[in-house]
């Protein structure tokens, strides 16, 4: 590849390539000026996108409606055939002769038209019965995949926290780590976790498939690049912010608290209460401070939303139970004040 096109870029900002192909486009882009400005300019165009739910449920009752329609089909039909033989019994035996000749075509057509009505209806029925509880069990399926990554990450904060005398980790308050999803990173870097796909929530798409970036890249990332790496580091989980103590930042401890929330399902902006996205907005995974995990269908516990702190902002919590968890690109001064 002598240069990079639109289209590369495009895939690039998207995180679309496999990872040579990503790997083969990022140096390029690092030693072209010019594809740094295209590549800055797609950036700015499709970051509106970046909030949007791709996942979608079939519409509700769709296979019920289908039902009903070919049921109102079929009974129209039965009384055209009704009220045609009601009016043939009145017609001349020209015209009954004429109909008689015509007859067998048109019932052949009509007996046709029924049994396929049948067919379909029966096939609906089926699909109503039987496609609801696929995707019920592939749903269950992704959610238990999830959570069973989720804890792993979240026992890896833990256990860095236990390293640390108790401190859970701490966001950097500037430079280029300054930001959630640092988190993920930091854990690679330290062994607490040994697996980058544990970052990732089956069935949510291959959006996380170039991995986490390392803290060296990180550290190294110019500026067109770096808000690329900063999306991707937290995976598909958002981690808790801390809180303000006494006007100042603080990464928070170690409390062992059943309520309090340590990691979840990264937040969708669009989503009322800014509720993840990972499991079709139905609700978000949460591994709390103990160890243990649940399935929030609200993005609230005990009152207290999970993705905002008392202030209505995505910056550090009010106060030590108020439970902030920020996707991975939120910074910790630029929010502050949100």
């Amino acid at each position: 590849m002598t240069d990079a096109s639109s289209e590369d870029l495009l895939g690039f900002a998207l995180q679309a390539h496999e990872p040579e192909e990503h790997q083969r486009i990022e140096e390029k882009v690092f030693q072209e000026p010019h594809l740094k400005e295209e590549l800055q300019a797609l950036q700015t165009q499709i970051a509106p996108l970046e909030d949007l739910n791709p996942a979608g449920l079939p519409p509700a009752g769709l296979a019920r409606r289908t039902c009903e329609l070919v049921a109102n089909r079929m009974a129209g039909d039965r009384h055209g055939r009704r009220s045609g033989a009601s009016h043939s019994t009145r017609q001349s035996a020209g015209s009954s002769a004429a109909l008689e000749t015509l007859g067998p075509q048109q019932g052949f057509r009509r007996t046709a038209l029924t049994d396929l009505c049948v067919v379909v209806a029966i096939f609906v029925a089926l699909a109503g019965i039987t496609l609801p509880a696929l995707n019920s069990s592939r749903q269950s399926s992704q959610l238990l995949a999830c959570q069973n990554n989720l804890r792993t990450v979240g026992m890896g904060l833990l256990h860095y926290a236990d390293n640390r005398g108790g401190t859970h980790m701490p966001l950097p308050a500037e430079g280029k780590l300054s930001f959630a999803g640092v988190y993920a990173p930091q854990l690679l870097d330290q062994g607490f976790v040994d697996n980058d796909n544990l970052f990732t929530c089956a069935g949510v798409g291959d959006t996380r498939k170039q991995g986490i970036p390392s803290l060296k890249q990180l550290r190294e990332a110019e500026p067109t690049l770096l808000r690329t790496y900063q999306k991707r580091a937290g995976g598909d989980f958002a981690y808790s912010m801390g809180q303000w103590k006494d006007g100042r930042y603080h990464p928070g401890e170690n409390l062992s608290r059943n309520d309090f929330i340590l990691l979840a399902d990264t937040p969708n902006a669009t989503l009322a209460g800014r509720a993840s996205s990972n499991h079709g907005g139905q609700g978000q995974n949460v591994f709390f401070e103990d160890g243990h995990i649940d399935f929030l269908p609200q993005p609230k516990i005990n009152g207290d939303a999970i993705y905002e702190n008392d202030w209505g902002g995505i910056a550090p919590g009010a106060h030590q139970g108020d439970i902030v968890l920020a996707p991975s690109v939120t910074g910790l001064g630029k929010l502050a004040t949100d």
